[in-house]
């Protein structure tokens, strides 16, 4: 099957995040046409936008809260750590969450292009 969409001018993805560099990244190869040539979920999950949730995610695992064990607590430097890491992960995403709002208003009028 044929797809004829037309040609739009968009203001481009840099202009509305331009802070969020690996942002811009992960969204331009999560909206690739050709589903060969698109970021599989996998892959998207090992890009470098979500390498600050991967690493807390990996204090958790080391520090054993999830899997209910009997290791260790976390001391409060390991604490502190994570809570930065969580809270700044969660700075981020806000951001990036207005930024999207942003382009899918400029996608509804039809002004989005990459």
């Amino acid at each position: 099957m044929e797809f004829d969409f037309p040609d739009v001018k968009g203001t481009g993805i840099t202009k509305l995040l331009p802070q969020c560099p690996d942002a811009i990244d992960i969204i331009s190869k999560l909206l690739i046409y050709n589903h060969n040539h698109r970021l599989s979920a996998t892959q998207a999950l090992k890009h470098p936008y979500f390498k600050e949730l991967r690493e807390a995610d990996r204090m958790v695992q080391e520090n054993n809260f999830q899997g209910g064990g009997s290791s260790a607590a976390p001391t409060p430097s390991q604490m502190s750590k994570m809570f930065r890491m969580t809270q700044k992960a969660h700075e981020s995403m806000s951001v990036n969450s207005k930024s999207m709002s942003k382009i899918s208003d400029n996608v509804s009028d039809g002004s989005f292009n990459n």
